[in-house]
């Protein structure tokens, strides 16, 4: 299943099934994060943010 991603930095929506980092664009081959608006990010990234959603500032959890 693939999403498009939907996004605005700062309160934007975010539905992505994508396997690919918001932040870096980077393939996503081992461990994912992602908010409740499934806005996900590759560990390195989600690091840096300290778990901190770009868009929505919700936290950042591993995803199953």
């Amino acid at each position: 299943m693939h999403y498009k991603i939907i996004s605005n930095v700062r309160g934007g929506l975010c539905m992505s099934k994508d396997n690919r980092c918001l932040k870096c664009s980077s393939s996503i081959k081992g461990l994912a994060y992602s908010c409740v608006h499934h806005c996900t990010y590759c560990h390195s990234c989600a690091s840096k943010l300290q778990m901190i959603c770009l868009n929505c500032n919700g936290k950042l959890t591993k995803k199953a």
